[in-house]
């Protein structure tokens, strides 16, 4: 089974449209071919917006929500979503701009239709000219591919690869398995000559 996909919502008061923006979101899982995650990163609103995600998230087990203190941005709030949760490629909001669901819905459906059983996609951005028979038609439609390209990137909406961070490795002193060996690494302390008759002290 395919995992869902996520998307993170980083919101700074914003309690009035939430519910609206999540309940849209939430929708369009029928249209999908893959489950759908919402995450509701509160980014320390100062109204009601994380006692709103949280009823939110009592009746629609798909939303998760995490908050932190004071606002931070989003970089914090990506932070955030990478120490919780089991994620790794994850649809973000900009956390500034409106929510635009049909925007949102474009960049899930391609995600959902890149790859199909077969290793093709109805939506493929690769092309061939020998298919179309016409070369130009070709350039025009790789023109087209680049400013769709570069219109996405303008969006509130992107695809983010959240990769954990490297717990550095501590020195740990090794000590042997075998005792025998401990005792024959130990160092030797040469005891002193004694009279007769006495022993050295413990």
């Amino acid at each position: 089974m395919d995992q869902p996909l996520t998307v993170v919502l980083p919101m700074h008061n914003c309690e009035r449209q939430l519910r609206s923006s999540v309940l849209d979101i939430l929708d369009l899982t029928s249209s999908l071919s893959q489950g759908l995650k919402i995450v509701v990163v509160d980014d320390g609103s100062t109204d009601e917006t994380y006692e709103t995600a949280c009823e939110l998230a009592r009746s629609y087990p798909q939303l998760t929500v995490l908050r932190q203190a004071v606002r931070q941005g989003l970089g914090a709030a990506l932070d955030l979503v990478r120490n919780r949760l089991p994620v790794e490629m994850v649809l973000v909001h900009d956390g500034i701009s409106a929510i635009d669901v049909a925007q949102l819905q474009t960049l899930l459906r391609d995600e959902c239709t890149i790859e199909s059983p077969l290793g093709t996609s109805a939506q493929s951005r690769s092309f061939s000219p020998q298919s179309s028979g016409s070369r130009r038609f070709a350039a025009v439609r790789a023109l087209h591919d680049r400013m769709e390209q570069a219109h996405r990137s303008t969006t509130c909406f992107r695809w983010m690869q959240l990769e954990k961070p490297l717990v550095p490795r501590r020195c740990q002193p090794t000590s042997p398995a075998d005792p025998q060996e401990a005792l024959l690494s130990s160092p030797v302390v040469p005891l002193v000559n004694l009279p007769m008759g006495m022993n050295p002290l413990p």
